[in-house]
């Protein structure tokens, strides 16, 4: 399966290259990411990478792709950046710094299991309103708990202004 990322932003081809630099460093994903040049816009010389085809094959490839996304998101200096990924079928899952911001460690292993089973197609939990993510059983949002699960489908994001300093891996901070 290859599912296409786009990173909504307000630098969104910097923080797409940044990812990038992130994906190529996860084990299971090596070789497997490729960058979507879009035309280039009036003035800028050379063409701009506007999305990232990611192949996915082994199952341990899903788990790799969450863990950097979601680990990626929750690195960037401001919580509005958003990570949509689009699976063959037009299913799409939205990793949102601000769904993730202030969730411990506990729930964002349920996120990343869910955001997992979301890409493997095994469903996804119904969004009342598309802005909002959905609840997670046991979650603040639902009775007895507190977190959040992955976006599918409607809302967006953008907002803050991520550092350009390189902070994929092996860069110091990590």
């Amino acid at each position: 399966m290859e599912v296409s990322i786009t990173v909504v932003s307000d630098e969104p081809a910097l923080d797409l290259d940044d990812l990038r630099g992130w994906l190529d460093g996860e084990r299971d994903l090596r070789g497997r990411v490729t960058a979507v040049p879009a035309p280039p816009p009036e003035g800028v010389l050379g063409p701009v990478v506007d999305v990232l085809l990611v192949a996915l094959g082994p199952a341990g490839a899903v788990t790799g792709l969450v863990a950097v996304l979601v680990t990626w998101v929750r690195r960037r200096p401001h919580p509005n950046v958003t990570v949509e990924v689009t699976r063959p079928d037009g299913g799409t899952l939205k990793v949102s710094g601000t769904d993730l911001d202030g969730l411990d460690g506990e729930l964002i292993a349920r996120y990343m299991d869910r955001a997992a089973a979301i890409l493997n197609g095994e469903g996804a939990p119904a969004v009342a309103d598309p802005g909002e993510p959905p609840a997670l059983p046991g979650s603040k949002d639902a009775p007895g708990g507190a977190g959040r699960a992955p976006r599918t489908g409607g809302g967006t994001g953008g907002g803050g202004r991520a550092s350009r300093a390189r902070s994929g891996p092996g860069a110091q901070g990590r």
